[in-house]
Parts: C-alpha cells; sequence; structure tokens
C-alpha cells in the first residue's frame, strides 16, 4: 500500500467517524418535555435548556392538585422521552364545618375550586358570602345566618298598637285596637314576616256609618236599628203577592251598603230602589235589631 493510498483511506475513517458522531448525538439529544395535565416542570427542571441523553426532568402538581398515582420523572433515552406516569387530582378541602340558623349547599362537593353556598332558615338573612376551596383549604370567611328584624310597627291614626319598644324579630306579632267610636278596618294583629315587611299590613280605624233606608211594598225583617255601623245588616221581604229584585240582604262596609237595596213589584212594574227613610213595618227587640212580628228572629 502507498504513502498515497494510506492518507486517502485515513481521511475516509475520520469522515466516517465524523459522520457516526453527528447521528449519534442527533438521536441522543431530546425536545422539550410532554405536558403533564394538571402539572408543571418542577423549579430545577425548568433551569434546563437543553435535554441530552440520560436527562431526567420531574413534574409537580399543580396547587390545588395532590399525586394519586404514578412516577413524577420521566428520562430522556434515544432521543425519546419515557411514557409519563404521574396523575394528579384536586385536592378535597373537607367538610366546611356546621352554620347557626342555616346549612351548606354543598352540590358542588368539597374539591379544590367548589363553592360551599350558603342557604339560611325561614326567619333568617345572610351576612357574607359563600366559602371557597382553596389550595390550602376553606376561605377563612365564615358567614352568618342573621335573624330578619322589622322596623317598628307602623302607628295608625285614632288607634293603639302593643308594641313597647325593642327590636322587632322575625314572628314577632303586634294587636291594633281602635279608638271608642271608630272601626277597626282589615285584620287587627300583624306579624313581621320572612322578608322583613309586616304580612298583613296594618288595619286602619274609620267612623264607618250607613244611612237608614227601607222598600217599598216590603218590610225589614232582621237587622240592627239605626245607626249602622261597620258591618251591620239589613235583611228585606217583599209584602205577598210581590217579587223581589236585587239581593235581600245588605250590608255596611267602608264605602257604604254591599249594594242597593231589593225593590218588590207586582208581575213586571218593577219599583225603584227607595232612599233613606224612617223605619216602618217593623219593631225593634231591647237587643236593638229589627224583627218581624210575625216571623222568628234571625240573629245577626
Amino acid at each position: 500500500c502507498t504513502p498515497q493510498k494510506r492518507h486517502v483511506r485515513m481521511l475516509y475513517l475520520i469522515v466516517k467517524l465524523h459522520q457516526t458522531q453527528s447521528v449519534t448525538g442527533a438521536i441522543s439529544q431530546c425536545s422539550n418535555p410532554p405536558s403533564v395535565q394538571h402539572a408543571v416542570l418542577n423549579d430545577q427542571s425548568q433551569l434546563l435548556n437543553d435535554f441530552p441523553e440520560g436527562t431526567t426532568v420531574t413534574y409537580e402538581c399543580n396547587p390545588g392538585y395532590r399525586r394519586a398515582s404514578g412516577s413524577p420523572s420521566i428520562s430522556c433515552s434515544n432521543g425519546q422521552w419515557s411514557q409519563p406516569t404521574l396523575t394528579c387530582e384536586k385536592k378535597s378541602c373537607g367538610s366546611p364545618g356546621e352554620i347557626l340558623n342555616g346549612k351548606y349547599d354543598l352540590s358542588e362537593g368539597i374539591l379544590f375550586g367548589a363553592k360551599a353556598r350558603v342557604i339560611c332558615d325561614e326567619g333568617y338573612q345572610l351576612v357574607g358570602r359563600e366559602r371557597l376551596c382553596f389550595a390550602n383549604g376553606w376561605s377563612s370567611n365564615v358567614p352568618l345566618c342573621e335573624v330578619v328584624k322589622c322596623e317598628e310597627p307602623p302607628d295608625i291614626g285614632n288607634g293603639t298598637h302593643t308594641y313597647y319598644g325593642g327590636s322587632v324579630p322575625y314572628g314577632s306579632a303586634f294587636r291594633y285596637t281602635c279608638n271608642k267610636g271608630f272601626t277597626l278596618i282589615g285584620e287587627e294583629e300583624i306579624v313581621c314576616g320572612r322578608d322583613g315587611n309586616y304580612n298583613p299590613p296594618p288595619p286602619q280605624c274609620k267612623v264607618v256609618s250607613c244611612p237608614d233606608v227601607s222598600i217599598t211594598n216590603g218590610k225589614k225583617v232582621s237587622g240592627r236599628l239605626p245607626p249602622y255601623g261597620y258591618k251591620s245588616f239589613i235583611t228585606f221581604e217583599c209584602d205577598s203577592g210581590h217579587k223581589v229584585n236585587g239581593t235581600l240582604t245588605i250590608t255596611c262596609g267602608v264605602n257604604g251598603w254591599s249594594s242597593e237595596p231589593p225593590t218588590c213589584y207586582r208581575g213586571n212594574n218593577v219599583v225603584a230602589a227607595p232612599t233613606t227613610t224612617t223605619p216602618t213595618r217593623s219593631t225593634s227587640t231591647e237587643s236593638g235589631f229589627w224583627t218581624n212580628p210575625m216571623s222568628p228572629e234571625i240573629p245577626t
């Protein structure tokens, strides 16, 4: 072998060696590590820019998550990363505890990111807001359910109530009475409701008076003597041979009689309703009710 041939062969071996090293280096280098659900590379692994053969990187679960199974590390081998097996699951915040006069709605669960909403008992209202499940446990703001309160019961004209001061919590009840000569219109008792309002609304004290009435071809058979106050009534009856048109019983209300008094007529001759007159064809009893002498008394 001549010196020239030996020189050519040496050059050939050097080129082949360089090509082999280049190919080996390309195969041994790994790309960026793959993503793992709910996890990131730890601080040390994030500092790496190149990932040659044999490099190992380590993952850690995101805040609010914990390692459930698998290895946190993967390695670079032959230019490929080993398969990640790390599984991260949400942390549990556990029970948020009890709440006085209410309860928690845990329909979202007790894992990281969930909300524990508050349902207050009837007559109580929420002070604060729901609690949140953070990475380190439930938020520290503990809500309260405070009793609903109403304003002082309103005064009414010509009447009084049984309120004597102090707070008015849900369920408190008060009674109203009217001064002498006045009639209570509405309910005498009001109650502080769950919405902070009184139910029913306060009553009124009014002077209610209806005029005396009588009818032609008929008479009063029951009812109080004049004057006619609130809820007083008169019942009429037509004379024999007459027909009635209208309602036989009328009642005194806030706005006057409940209806026009009836009319009594023969055949088709309807008589118009009368206006106020002096009572006739009836007698009175000591109780102050009108009665028909020919029929038994009809009580109020």
